[in-house]
């Protein structure tokens, strides 16, 4: 994924699934840059032009097994770093863009690992929430995310996972807020 700039309407739909919407006024108008109105005059993140990082791609950590049900999720926490786990597919629209995110996430937070795992099995034509990994860790929409401390122990995960990716991600200036 070097060097790719991704337009920030596409990027726009995957901070709304992180929940980035916010009812806060940016200015006397409620507009500017970094806000798109929604409904019911909602404010949605917006990302603000990605920042000329070089990150590393995040390869599926099971991707020799995708959608396979897994030992023990603790197991893939790095000791010293915060860890988040994503849950993903690639049928999903936003993946790419999601996982560009977590890349320039990773790449502006030296203490901060990601591990992705695929949730669907080859030769599924949809997103596989029957997968064996996704009954396993009871996926039922992604991303879904699980965040493991620096000693390895478990954190959080589902919708407070992702306010805390969505708080990371405005302090680093992966995406703004105004």
């Amino acid at each position: 994924m070097t060097g790719r700039r991704l337009p920030w309407l596409l990027l726009v739909a995957v901070m709304a699934s992180l929940g980035g919407c916010s009812g806060s006024e940016s200015g006397p108008s409620g507009t500017g840059p970094g806000v798109i109105d929604g409904p019911n005059h909602s404010r949605a993140l917006v990302p603000y032009p990605p920042t000329l990082l070089e990150p590393q791609e995040i390869p599926a950590t099971n991707q020799s097994r995708p959608g396979e049900s897994l030992t023990d999720l603790s197991l893939y926490a790095q000791l010293g770093k915060v860890t988040v786990i994503e849950f993903f597919s690639r049928r999903d629209e936003s993946d790419a863009q999601m996982e560009y995110l977590l890349e320039q996430l990773a790449a502006l937070r030296p203490g901060l690992v990601v591990k992705r795992f695929d949730i669907d099995r080859p030769g599924r034509a949809e997103i596989d929430y029957e997968s064996p990994l996704a009954r396993q860790f009871h996926i039922t929409k992604i991303p879904s995310f699980v965040i493991y401390d620096a000693g390895g122990h478990y954190l959080t995960q589902g919708d407070p996972a992702k306010a805390m990716i969505r708080d990371w991600m405005l302090e680093t200036g992966v995406v703004g807020r105004d």
